[in-house]
């Protein structure tokens, strides 16, 4: 199970999630969520130094996490999200709750890299961080 995602029985947290909607670069939207996973999973996996993940202050571990979301839901959402007519109201509450769980996961992941030296302007087109500013209180793991 990936960090963040709840158990069978366990939903979101949609009040702490509606907080960070203002601030979030992860976007709600199925479509618009599976370009923004797919770009800057692709982005955190170019290994020419300096790599993303050390301009942004992450461990291995963090990129390694955001590789795995990325990978379920290519695999077990999107694939069937995206026939309409396999659109059931179970699998839009769970590409729902998926989204809301990875930004819970992102958020902190994201604050930690725009308050980062090394995150520049093409970082914040890619990841919808703002450089440089300062990093709130959440503690990223």
């Amino acid at each position: 199970m990936l960090p963040g995602k709840p158990g069978k029985d366990k939903k979101p947290n949609y009040k702490l999630i509606k907080k960070q909607n203002k601030m979030s670069g992860i976007t709600l939207s199925p479509k618009k969520f599976d370009d923004y996973i797919t770009s800057t999973d692709d982005n955190l996996q170019i290994i020419t130094p300096p790599t993303t993940a050390a301009r942004f202050g992450w461990t291995p571990t963090n990129v390694t996490d955001w590789h795995d979301y990325r990978t379920q839901w290519e695999e077990d959402l999107y694939i069937v999200y995206k026939v309409k007519t396999k659109r059931s109201t179970t699998l839009r509450e769970q590409v729902k709750d998926f989204i809301a769980n990875f930004r819970l996961f992102g958020n902190p992941l994201l604050d930690k890299a725009a308050a980062s030296t090394g995150a520049t302007l093409d970082d914040a087109g890619l990841s919808g961080i703002t450089p440089h500013r300062q990093c709130p209180k959440a503690e990223v793991k």
